[in-house]
């Protein structure tokens, strides 16, 4: 009982440094945001946020955390693999249909999103990242099943470290914004 415990904590600590890590890295970025952006470009990266979130949920359909209910319901290692292969494939479908959709749209969903058309380019790449997202929930919520604290842990400050280090690179050392 005491091991469970034991291991218990230990878990919830190391998945707290990588949740934490993903909330700091917006309270580091926020000053450079507002000393580097006008009130119209934060409202742009505010609404790029919010459509990539949008297109997560729409094209992601919350497979990765099906998953996670589905992979309990089968002791059987074999049907677990076939499990997370069907999730896998279905999003992959998924993504290169939401990819195709944004491509054919991009512009139509510039006007909406933005007053101009010039930022198509913004919402192919917002498909992109949203794209593979998807993918690492699904990977995160395969480590999370296996108990993986430290390997999801990991990978989720490296995510945010790149994150944080290009975001970084882009607007202070390129300019753009």
């Amino acid at each position: 009982m005491i091991a469970l415990v034991d291991r218990v904590l230990k878990n919830s600590f190391i998945y707290s440094i990588g949740n934490i890590s993903n909330k700091l890295v917006g309270f580091i970025l926020l000053p450079m945001f507002t000393s580097h952006f006008s009130v119209r470009e934060y409202g742009i990266l505010s609404l790029t946020e919010i459509t990539s979130q949008l297109l997560i949920a729409l094209f992601g359909l919350g497979l990765s955390t099906a998953f996670e209910r589905w992979y309990y319901e089968t002791n059987s290692d074999e049907t677990r693999k076939k499990l997370f292969f069907t999730v896998l494939i279905t999003s992959f479908f998924l993504i290169v249909m939401m990819l195709i959709v944004v491509n054919l749209f991009s512009t139509q969903l510039s006007i909406i999103l933005f007053d101009d058309s010039k930022y198509r380019y913004l919402l192919n790449l917002i498909a992109i990242t949203s794209a593979l997202e998807i993918l690492s929930l699904l990977t995160f919520s395969l480590m999370r099943i296996k108990e993986k604290a430290l390997l999801l842990s990991s990978a989720t400050v490296f995510k945010t470290l790149i994150n944080l280090l290009t975001t970084i690179y882009f607007i202070v050392y390129l300019g753009k914004g």
